[in-house]
């Protein structure tokens, strides 16, 4: 009669601390494009190792901290989408603007930091103009009303 026996297997494997930030891909606009003032701003973070934490991701604008719209979680599920829409009043002024984006990953127990950055130049598109140029425009037809008044 032939035992009963079961094979065994003998697995080695080493758990490696996640040391790599995430990495932040498919910038909207691009770099030195030139868009309209009213321009939605979206940009793509993935980490391929512990994931982004949805929590710490944030917009700026020339140094200012936006209100994100809902973060989207990517296709391949190792990050997010994360974008911004002005509002009419939050147009963007004519020029360069400095688009940057901070992050980081759910490692443990320090979680790994991007910070990236890149610009894109405003232009009149005809439909829509700055508030900035708006007011100038205003100030300028309030004064020829004043003068001639």
């Amino acid at each position: 009669e032939i035992p009963n026996v079961m094979a065994t297997f003998q697995y080695n494997f080493l758990c490696a601390a996640d040391t790599i930030p995430p990495l932040v891909i498919n910038w909207s606009p691009e770099l030195q494009e030139e868009i309209p003032v009213n321009a939605a701003l979206q940009v793509e973070v993935v980490d391929y190792e512990t994931g982004v934490d949805i929590n710490s991701i944030q917009l700026y604008l020339d140094d200012e901290i936006l209100t994100i719209d809902n973060p989207v979680p990517n296709g391949d599920g190792n990050g997010f989408i994360v974008g911004y829409t002005p509002s009419a009043m939050n147009y963007y002024s004519l020029g360069e603007h400095e688009f940057r984006i901070v992050a980081t990953d759910n490692a443990i127990p320090i979680p790994n930091e991007v910070d990236s950055t890149s610009t894109f130049i405003c232009i009149e598109d005809g439909n829509h103009r700055s508030l900035k140029t708006i007011s100038r425009t205003n100030m300028k037809r309030m004064r020829r009303q004043t003068r001639f008044s």
